[in-house]
């Protein structure tokens, strides 16, 4: 399966692929320096559903998140951040680090799925193109540290 032919067939993808890693891992936990707003409010909320089962609030938890019933001292959010959060911040250390990881790999996730969909519409040339222009992405790369419900809606999109 893994030969070498293979393998240096796939090289380019393999590099756009560690490219992009590298461009959201380097510095996660410095740079944006601080959790604020609606990502605090993901963090914590995650935290809490994995340590009680219930958000801070004690009025929500997973089982109303699938019937959208919203918490009462907040406005509408994306349920998915607790979920996708929840394993993470509530196994690592309370920190910038264990907040971003998660959407880290999902973002780079998403440079291979634009790869995969680009091959499949035009050629592996045009997928590599725009697999390296998302991996560059400047915006693509902020949202990556981010703990916003924007990085895995562009996954879950293209996924679809």
């Amino acid at each position: 399966m893994f030969t070498k032919k293979n393998l240096l067939n796939n090289l380019p993808l393999l590099l756009i692929i560690f490219l992009a890693f590298l461009l959201r891992f380097i510095w996660i936990d410095k740079v944006p320096n601080a959790v604020g707003g609606d990502e605090l409010t993901y963090v914590v909320n995650a935290r809490a559903m994995f340590l009680t089962g219930t958000d801070i609030s004690g009025t929500w938890n997973p089982l109303t998140g699938f019937i959208f019933k919203y918490p009462a001292y907040t406005l509408p959010q994306a349920e998915l951040p607790y979920f996708l959060l929840a394993p993470v911040v509530g196994l690592l250390d309370f920190s910038l680090f264990s907040t971003r990881i998660t959407y880290v790999f999902i973002s780079v996730a998403s440079v291979f799925l634009i790869y995969l969909i680009t091959k499949a519409l035009f050629n592996k040339n045009a997928g590599l193109a725009a697999s390296f222009i998302a991996a560059i992405n400047p915006w693509s790369i902020y949202m990556a540290r981010t703990a916003y419900e924007t990085t895995p809606a562009i996954f879950f999109y293209l996924l679809g």
